[in-house]
C-alpha cells in the first residue's frame, strides 16, 4: 500500500518513526504492508516547532484522500509603550525589537511559550511582566522604567543628602555636605 501525505514542503515528515523526505507540496510513499500507519509532521521555525501527528489506516492501494498537515502555525503581535524594546522569546533574544517587527510567527499558540520585552535605560535595564502565548493576537506590554532598584538608589540619594545637609546645619561645618 501508498500513503499519500500533502504538507508544507519544508516540513519533516515520519511514518511510524522513520523519517521520509517530502519533495512536493503532495506526495505517495510506500510500498507498506496493510495496516495502520502513524504519521509525524514537525516544521521548525525560528520560535517554535510546529508539529502534528495523524493515525491513519491503509489496508489496500493508496489512501482515498491525502492525509492533511496544515503547519501554518499563528502570528501574534506586539506592542509595547517602548518601540525600542528587544524581544524574548522563552528567556531566549528573538533578535529584534518592537519597533523593528511588532509581529512573530508562524509561533505556537498553545501556551508552551512566554514572552516578555525590556529596554535598556541608562540606570539599568527595566523588564515587562511575562505573558504566555496562547490563541491571543495581540499582546501589549507595559514597561516601568522606575525599577525597585532605582527607587532604593533613589531613596538612598535622597537620604544621605538630607541628613548630611542636617549635619551641616548643626555643625555649622559645610563639609559636612554632600
Amino acid at each position: 500500500v501508498y500513503v499519500s501525505i500533502q504538507a508544507n514542503e519544508q516540513a519533516e515528515i515520519s511514518i511510524n518513526g522513520e523519517a521520509v523526505e517530502m519533495l512536493d507540496a503532495e506526495q505517495s510513499f510506500g510500498p507498506y504492508m496493510p495496516g495502520l500507519f502513524n504519521v509525524a509532521a514537525n516544521l521548525p521555525t525560528d520560535f517554535a516547532t510546529l508539529n502534528q501527528q495523524e493515525a491513519l489506516t491503509v489496508l489496500y492501494g493508496t489512501n482515498d484522500e491525502p492525509l492533511q498537515f496544515d503547519l501554518t502555525g499563528n502570528t501574534i503581535s506586539i506592542s509595547a509603550n517602548y518601540q525600542t524594546a528587544e524581544v524574548f522569546i522563552n528567556d531566549q533574544k528573538a533578535g529584534t525589537t518592537i519597533a523593528e517587527s511588532g509581529s512573530f510567527g508562524p509561533i505556537a499558540t498553545d501556551g508552551s511559550m512566554e514572552v516578555f520585552v525590556q529596554q535598556t535605560c541608562p540606570w539599568g535595564v527595566a523588564k515587562s511582566d511575562t505573558q504566555t502565548i496562547t490563541s491571543e493576537a495581540q499582546l501589549n506590554f507595559e514597561i516601568d522604567p522606575l525599577t525597585d532598584d532605582l527607587k532604593t538608589q533613589l531613596f538612598t540619594v535622597g537620604n544621605d543628602y538630607v541628613q548630611s545637609v542636617l549635619k551641616t546645619y548643626s555643625s555649622k561645618d559645610l563639609k559636612q555636605l554632600q
